[in-house]
């Protein structure tokens, strides 16, 4: 439907005059005048109650500098009554979200109760600090990983114990001519051989089975109930 002088209603008039002119048709910019002349046309003072339309064309036109005289004393109703809707708004808002906060702190104090009673209390804190110490830089997430998703071993073995380990079977028994990917297969082959390299490593993993050794569940299964709050 195409907009002219007789059919423009407030809000197409804010529109195009508080759009810039690059933002605007030519029939948008033709109708800037009308716009403006609509904008600042003055209401008729009304009496009884304030519809909302009513209302934001008050505070609308205030907000610009374009409230007569005669309309000063609905002007304040109506930024009284528009400030008290959004303050009832913010209110349910509010109201709503904390509710919600409410019921997923009660949601994860079940779950929390529900792991304890599991693996008792000072396991879970146990554990809880085991993650911690070793997840500093993603560890103890890859090696449970690796355990319950992706079987890729590199994944849970520390980093810098990893590329140390490569670099001692670079300079020793792995010293040939041998491209990277097969070099990398060669070295994952070797790395149960020496336990020694990996103390960060084979110091996680122990803990780990140690402190879930009377718990039926495997020991990467429980660790990431733990982890993740819940027993899935």
């Amino acid at each position: 439907m195409t907009v002219t002088a007789a059919t423009l209603d407030l809000t197409t008039a804010y529109y195009i005059v508080d759009s810039a002119d690059d933002m605007l048709t030519a029939e948008e910019l033709a109708l800037r005048p009308a716009a403006e002349a609509l904008i600042n046309k003055p209401a008729e003072v009304v009496a009884g109650p304030m519809s909302m339309s009513e209302a934001w064309d008050l505070y609308y036109r205030g907000r610009n500098g374009n409230i007569a005289d005669d309309e000063l004393d609905r002007y304040v109703e109506a930024v009284e009554k528009i400030e008290s809707i959004e303050r009832e708004k913010a209110e349910k808002e509010a109201a709503a979200k904390a509710e919600a906060e409410a019921a997923m702190a009660e949601y994860e104090a079940e779950e929390r109760a529900e792991l304890e009673e599991a693996y008792g209390v000072d396991t879970v804190k146990a554990i809880e600090a085991w993650y911690e110490k070793y997840n500093k830089f993603g560890l103890a997430d890859g090696w449970v990983d690796c355990m319950l998703d992706s079987g890729v071993m590199e994944d849970g073995i520390d980093e810098g114990e990893l590329d140390a380990f490569k670099a001692f079977l670079a300079e020793g028994e792995l010293a040939d001519d041998v491209d990277d990917h097969c070099f990398h297969e060669l070295v994952m082959e070797r790395v149960a051989d020496y336990p020694e390299r990996f103390p960060v490593t084979n110091g996680m993993t122990d803990e780990i089975y140690a402190l879930t050794a009377h718990i039926d569940d495997d020991a990467a299964e429980v660790a990431y109930n733990v982890i993740n709050g819940y027993i899935r």
